[in-house]
C-alpha cells in the first residue's frame, strides 16, 4: 500500500505531465492555425493575381476592339466624304466591344474557419478580401462609364479625321476612277491592251 506522499508524488507528475501535454496540445493548435492563415493567405494572393491578368485581358479586348473601330469608322468618313457616319461607325462599335467583353467581375473569396488564436491576423485577412472585392466592385461600375467615354472619344476621333482630311481624300478617289475611266474612254477594256498597242 502506498504513502501519502508516495500519493502526493503520483498526482503531482500526473499534473505535471497533464500539463506537458496541454501545453504540446495548445503549440501544436496554434501552429495548425498559423499554417492555415498562411495557406489561406497564399490562396487570396493567388486569386488577386488572377484577378488582375484578366482584367488586364478584357482592358486589351476592348482596346484592339476600339482600335478597329476607329480605323473603319475614319475609313468609312474618308471614303464616303460623310465624317458624321464614319463617327456614328466608331463609336458604335468602340461601345459593342466594351459591352461584349463586359467587365470583372468575380469575387475573391476565402474558406478561412474560425480559430481561438491570431484574432488580429484574421481581422486584418478579412479587411483585404473585403478591399480587394470593393475595388473589383468598383472598376465593374465604372467600366460601364468608361466604355461610353472610350465611344465618345473614338467617334470624335473618327469625326476630327473626316472634317479635316474627307475633301482630299474625296480628291483622291475621284483621280483613282477618273484614271480607270480613261483605258475605257480609248475603247481598250483593260490598260495592259492600252499600253501593248502604244509600245
Amino acid at each position: 500500500m502506498a504513502t501519502f506522499s508516495q500519493l502526493l508524488s503520483r498526482f503531482k507528475a500526473e499534473q505535471s505531465l497533464g500539463q506537458r501535454l496541454s501545453q504540446a496540445d495548445l503549440g501544436i493548435a496554434v501552429e495548425e492555425e498559423k499554417q492555415d492563415i498562411n495557406k489561406a493567405r497564399a490562396d487570396y494572393q493567388l486569386q488577386v493575381e488572377k484577378a488582375e491578368r484578366e482584367m488586364a485581358k478584357k482592358a486589351r479586348k476592348r482596346g484592339r476592339g476600339k482600335l478597329l473601330s476607329q480605323i473603319v469608322g475614319t475609313a468609312v468618313g474618308l471614303g464616303t466624304g460623310n465624317p458624321m457616319l464614319g463617327a456614328k461607325i466608331a463609336a458604335g462599335g468602340t461601345l459593342a466591344t466594351g459591352l461584349a467583353v463586359g467587365s470583372y467581375d468575380d469575387f475573391v473569396s476565402s474558406n478561412l474557419q474560425g480559430g481561438r488564436f491570431f484574432k488580429q491576423g484574421r481581422a486584418d485577412f478579412e479587411a483585404d478580401i473585403n478591399a480587394t472585392n470593393q475595388f473589383i466592385s468598383d472598376a465593374a461600375e465604372g467600366q460601364t462609364l468608361l466604355d461610353l467615354t472610350d465611344a465618345l472619344s473614338a467617334g470624335f476621333s473618327a469625326y476630327s479625321m473626316g472634317q479635316a482630311f474627307g475633301a482630299e481624300a474625296q480628291e483622291f478617289l475621284a483621280g483613282r476612277a477618273q484614271a480607270r475611266e480613261v483605258g475605257t474612254d480609248f475603247g481598250f477594256a483593260d490598260m495592259d491592251t492600252l499600253v501593248g498597242r502604244y509600245s
